[in-house]
């Protein structure tokens, strides 16, 4: 039997395009033979996801909830899915699909070959068939051959003839395992992934078919990261046969939305539930939405083809990378390797159109005449050094977007705090700096990396002026040097030194925007997950964004976010990070309220706050209801999150209680975790007083 094509790797997941037109799926003719399949070719403008060195651990799933939310069951007992309503027009039709009065192409074959192919694979290509029958093959000619040299009879010879056809079924078992898509069908069975092909009956309703993929990586991908029960979609998808013509149609749009080669189990179960009906009332109780549904298929993908560049081979050089250039024994004291350690730890890196962007600005100045250095400016946690961890891996990896020459460099960084503690004084300092400099120059294949780069720049505790020092490397573009520092450590040398400013290349580093920082949040779950063993939500993900935006300010995104997620860690519930143990992290770390009320302790206190605080007041039975109701209705979720929980003005008569209501229903209400800060309008009579009565706001300087 011939041995089938390889099936590529899966690529790249890239950012979703608009739908081009495409004919409907029609039946065609049964092909002769499958035709040879080109590797698929991502869009040009497609991010390249960074790729760990090491295989990712299998995400652990946890038993998913039997019952549907109550919600959920309200929704199912309004719409049985025996009976679900049927438009006028499928859900989401595919560009050029048939009008309502015409007749629908014919969207599976099952008895085309590839379909054939699939269910002969499903009950014969396993691994340990396979192994088997090599096992048993070799060894019946290992017993023929033993018989032929060892009793020196002929007859092993056709014992060990005997092994022939174990070989061969092993061969064609191998063979089963690897079935690509074919390219030219215009029918789901040509584009459907072997693992979902080969269970599919000839008559297949959606409800069959969520039973059908239950146990395939797609729908545990599914039940674990969106929280969702595990007989939801048994449950709530239709029961006719008719209606899946509406699922491969879905199906097939998320695969051109992602431009995929083919429909996984993923496709298939997102494809399953956004044709449920009133999928939206039935997604609102966990927080999702069909936006967020077809997001997971890019994850999916995502982790697909992480696991599927781990296991390629590395060309990083070999040792005559090394070889080729100069001796660093003092770089190798008072550096830090940056490209070593990418190479033997990994790196989960996600490339993004803005970080490609600024990665091209980089490279660009590094490989020019002149003054080849950059100074990336921005903000803590905007992802400077992860620009440079990002860098070192394209190099190590000879990236064909780098210039020839800069392939296999490395990157070292200078701790400025590590050698400021080396020397004695500022003299023995410059010796020590000249001379990494003057090693680095002589190697030919160094980018030095200073982490930090103000502390070179200005005398202070922990820092020392190297200006002199620098300024003739900075200016020669004898040695390619990337400078890090925030914005205002950048203007205080802009004030300062202007003509050294004037000598370094700044690049902006701006925050990411909610999108981007969701896709750096997903690439970054495998180690998480692996340290902390653990299971993330997509939930999750959306609640560390919204909630480290409004209350964690010392950093920007990504780095606030990513903070907030590996915290939500110390909260997990039955080993997932859900949506309530982000909301614990920040009350823990921030000391804030963000959930609603969910204990019976909480809402006991809440359902008779007007109780606890007229214990320490006496009458204004009207302000404390109208307080008590603010708290009430800020605590039950119900509130404008962008607007204050309430403002209130009392008045009347000194002694009648403005100030001790002020007083009483916050510490009645969240106890000793909440901090009142008062100011009395005395503080703000006299100008003294009054800057006295202002927050402490740090030191800023301005260009």
């Amino acid at each position: 039997m011939n041995e089938q094509p390889q099936q590529p790797m899966p690529g790249p997941v890239p950012t979703p395009q608009p739908m081009q037109p495409q004919q409907p799926m029609q039946q065609p003719p049964m092909p002769a033979a499958p035709a040879p399949v080109a590797p698929w070719q991502p869009p040009s403008q497609a991010p390249v996801p960074f790729v760990s060195p090491t295989p990712v651990p299998p995400t652990p799933v946890a038993p998913a909830p039997t019952t549907l939310p109550p919600e959920a069951a309200a929704v199912l007992q309004a719409n049985p899915p025996s009976m679900p309503p049927q438009p006028q027009t499928p859900l989401h039709p595919p560009v050029g699909a048939p009008a309502p009065n015409q007749t629908a192409p014919q969207l599976f074959n099952y008895n085309s070959r590839r379909a054939q192919k699939a269910r002969m694979a499903h009950h014969f290509a396993h691994k340990e068939i396979h192994g088997l029958l090599l096992a048993g093959g070799w060894l019946v000619i290992a017993s023929g051959l033993a018989l032929v040299f060892g009793l020196e009879s002929t007859v092993g010879w056709a014992v060990a003839g005997l092994g022939g056809p174990f070989l061969m079924l092993a061969a064609w078992s191998r063979a089963l395992q690897i079935l690509p898509p074919d390219p030219r069908s215009q029918s789901v069975d040509g584009l459907l992934d072997a693992d979902v092909l080969g269970v599919l009956p000839q008559n297949c309703s959606p409800q069959q078919l969520a039973t059908l993929v239950a146990d395939l990586p797609g729908m545990h991908f599914y039940m674990a990261r969106f929280s969702l029960p595990h007989d939801m979609l048994q449950s709530l998808a239709s029961g006719r046969p008719a209606d899946t013509a509406r699922v491969w149609q879905e199906a097939d749009r998320l695969r051109q939305l992602w431009n995929a080669p083919n429909i996984n189990s993923a496709m298939v179960v997102a494809a399953i539930i956004q044709t449920i009906p009133s999928v939206d009332q039935i997604l609102a109780p966990l927080h999702l939405g069909q936006d967020d549904i077809t997001a997971g298929v890019g994850w999916y993908l995502h982790l697909e083809y992480i696991v599927a560049e781990a296991r390629k081979r590395k060309k990083d050089g070999g040792i005559g990378r090394d070889w080729a250039f100069g001796y660093t024994p003092m770089l190798e004291r008072f550096g830090f390797n940056i490209s070593e350690h990418v190479g033997r730890e990994g790196l989960l890196q996600r490339d993004l159109p803005s970080r490609e962007a600024l990665a091209g600005q980089v490279v660009h100045l590094l490989a020019q005449g002149g003054r080849r250095n950059v100074s990336l400016v921005g903000a803590l946690g905007a992802g400077k050094t992860t620009v440079v961890h990002a860098l070192a891996k394209k190099l190590l990896e000879a990236d064909p977007s780098l210039p020839r020459a800069m392939h296999y460099w490395q990157i070292i960084s200078l701790d400025p705090s590590t050698l400021i503690s080396q020397a004695k004084g500022r003299g023995e300092l410059e010796g020590i700096v000249q001379r990494l400099f003057f090693e680095a120059i002589q190697a030919k294949n160094i980018i030095l990396f200073l982490d930090d780069a103000q502390l070179f720049f200005e005398d202070g505790n922990g820092s020392v002026n190297l200006s002199n020092v620098l300024m003739p490397v900075l200016e020669g573009g004898g040695l390619p040097i990337i400078l890090a520092m925030d914005e205002q450590r950048w203007l205080r040398i802009v004030q300062a030194n202007p003509a050294l400013a004037q000598s370094m290349n700044r690049i902006m580093v701006t925050p990411t925007d909610e999108r981007e920082t969701l896709l750096i949040m997903e690439n970054q779950l495998p180690l998480y997950e692996y340290q902390q063993k653990c299971t993330y939500t997509y939930q999750a993900l959306e609640a560390a964004y919204r909630l480290s935006s409004r209350y964690m300010s010392e950093q920007v995104m990504p780095g606030r976010a990513l903070k907030l997620l590996e915290t939500a860690a110390n909260y997990a519930n039955q080993g997932f990070i859900v949506e309530r143990s982000v909301e614990e992290a920040i009350e823990q770390t921030q000391g804030v309220k963000v959930g609603t009320a969910n204990t019976a302790s909480e809402r006991e206190t809440l359902l008779n706050l007007e109780q606890l605080i007229h214990e320490r007041m006496i009458n204004q039975v009207r302000a404390v209801q109208v307080v008590s109701d603010a708290l009430r209705r800020a605590r039950a979720g119900v509130r404008n999150a962008s607007r204050p929980i309430g403002t209130f003005l009392f008045l009347g008569p000194t002694g009648v209680g403005k100030t001790e209501l002020a007083k009483v229903w916050p510490l009645c209400s969240l106890a000793a975790k909440t901090t009142l800060y008062a100011s009395t309008s005395t503080n703000f009579q006299a100008p003294a007083t009054c800057s006295a009565s202002l927050p402490k706001l740090p030191k800023t300087s301005t260009a």
